[in-house]
C-alpha cells in the first residue's frame, strides 16, 4: 500500500498537488485491479490446482473396471496368408466366355439296361419251319425258335417267312420275355371257316360237297370273285351265301324251320 499526503490549503498550488496525487492514485488502483485478470484471448480459466490422481486400487465394495484396449493399442494380427489356388492362365480365362454359348444339354433319355441284361423271345408258327427275322436280321434257327435280345424300351419287329405262305410280322418291346405265335396263310389261298346253326349240316362250296359236316374249314383261291357257300340239313330249307375270298373269313349260316 502507498501513503499519500495531500495539502490542506486551498491555494492554487495545493489544488494542483491534490489533483496530481488523485490521478496517480487512480492509476495505481487500476493497474493493481487488472494484474490478476487473464489476458484477452486466453481461454484457460484460473482455478484451483487439479488434485493428484489416486493410486489404481479399487475401492472397498466396488469391482475394478476392466479396461478395454483401443484399436491402436491392440497388437497387430498375423499377416494374411496368400491364396493357395494358382492364378489362371490368361488363355484359360479367355476361354470361359465361350462356355456361355455352349450347346444346350439334351433332354434326358430313358435309362439303358445294364450290359449283359437280355430277354428271351419264343417264336412259333403254324405251319412250322419258317425263317425268323428280327429287325431285318435273320436268326440261325427256324420256328419254333428262341431269340435272345438286349433288354430295351425300343420297339423291334419280328417277321417270319415260309415259301408258299404270306409273310407275317409283329412288333413288340423287349422289356421282358415274350412268346408269340404266327398263323401263316398260303399265298393266293383264303381259308373259309364255315359254321351253321344248328350244326351237322352238309356244306357245298362252289357247287362241290365237302366230306365233313359243319363246322368245317375249306381253302379256296384268294381273289375278289364271289364264292357260293350252301348248307343243307334234313328238316330245314337250304340256305346259301355268297362270300368274297379276299382274305380268311368266318361264314355263319342260320337254318330256320318252315
Amino acid at each position: 500500500r502507498t501513503l499519500f499526503v495531500l495539502p490542506t490549503d486551498n491555494s492554487s498550488g495545493g489544488n494542483t498537488m491534490r489533483k496530481t496525487a488523485l490521478f496517480f492514485w487512480l492509476s495505481m488502483a487500476c493497474s493493481n485491479g487488472t494484474a490478476d485478470r487473464p489476458a484477452v484471448g486466453d481461454t484457460k480459466a484460473a482455478g484451483p490446482p487439479a488434485p493428484e490422481s489416486a493410486p489404481d486400487q479399487p475401492a472397498v465394495g466396488h469391482a475394478k473396471a476392466i479396461e478395454t484396449p483401443t484399436a491402436s493399442a491392440m497388437p497387430a494380427g498375423p499377416p494374411a496368408r496368400p491364396s493357395k489356388s494358382p492364378a489362371r492362365h490368361p488363355k484359360e480365362r479367355a476361354a470361359r466366355p465361350a462356355e456361355v454359348g455352349a450347346e444346350a444339354p439334351r433332354a434326358p433319355q430313358p435309362p439303358s439296361p445294364p450290359a449283359g441284361d437280355t430277354v428271351r423271345i419264343f417264336i412259333s408258327s403254324s405251319p412250322r419251319n419258317a425263317l425268323v427275322f428280327v429287325d431285318g436280321k435273320q436268326l440261325s434257327q427256324v420256328t419254333p425258335a428262341t431269340a435272345h435280345l438286349p433288354k430295351s424300351l425300343s420297339e423291334v419287329t419280328v417277321r417270319v417267312h415260309k415259301d408258299g405262305y404270306d409273310d407275317a410280322e409283329k412288333k413288340l418291346v423287349p422289356d421282358r420275355s415274350h412268346a408269340i405265335n404266327f398263323r401263316l396263310h398260303e399265298t393266293g389261298v383264303a381259308t373259309l371257316s364255315i359254321r351253321t346253326a344248328p350244326s351237322d349240316a352238309r356244306i357245298f362250296v362252289a357247287g362241290n360237297a365237302l366230306p365233313q359236316v359243319s363246322p368245317v374249314k375249306v381253302k379256296v383261291p384268294q381273289g375278289l370273285d364271289p364264292v357260293e357257300v350252301r348248307a343243307e340239313k334234313e328238316g330245314y330249307p337250304t340256305e346259301t351265301k355268297l362270300v368274297i375270298p379276299d382274305r380268311d373269313r368266318f361264314v355263319w349260316i342260320y337254318l330256320r324251320k318252315p
